[in-house]
């Protein structure tokens, strides 16, 4: 095993909840890190960032909440940018052992945020740099799912 000198950084987030299964969200900021310090160099950093949804027009918050996490790992190739979130996709450069998974991790991700009627994608490169991966996906607020602040199941 490979240790790593990585710092993880969780930038000011707006305060709101989440709505959503809170075992399968886990499940998805899990898969999520662990890609990242995976394939991050060390001496790395990654950022989250959560804030709320504002509508391009009016600016008000629109019941969605978007997790943001980056880092400066190496960029995904954008022949892969298409098929990143299909079952048994490994991607790039997964010929080595160490970093061989099963090509379900984003896929799984996805099917998640789906089931919670978010989206998902990422950038990569970083917008301005030559590496990086930045990751979004977007969650209903309890306030938008139960119209109250507060109530039903929530992460």
């Amino acid at each position: 095993m490979e240790l790593k000198d990585i710092t993880f950084v969780l930038q000011e987030c707006d305060s709101s909840e989440a709505y959503g299964d809170r075992d399968v969200l886990l499940r998805v900021l899990l898969n999520l890190i662990g890609n990242a310090i995976k394939f991050a160099w060390s001496g790395t950093r990654i950022d989250f960032e959560i804030r709320k949804e504002k509508d391009k027009v009016c600016g008000d918050t629109t019941g969605w909440l978007e997790v943001v996490m980056s880092d400066r790992c190496p960029a995904i190739p954008r022949e892969y940018h298409e098929s990143i979130f299909e079952r048994y996709n490994r991607g790039p450069d997964r010929t080595q052992k160490e970093k061989a998974g099963r090509g379900i991790g984003f896929y799984f991700c996805r099917l998640a945020i789906e089931s919670h009627g978010g989206t998902i994608w990422f950038e990569s490169p970083i917008a301005g740099k030559k590496t990086g991966v930045v990751v979004h996906f977007t969650l209903p607020t309890v306030e938008r799912v139960t119209g109250a602040q507060g109530e039903g199941s929530q992460t």
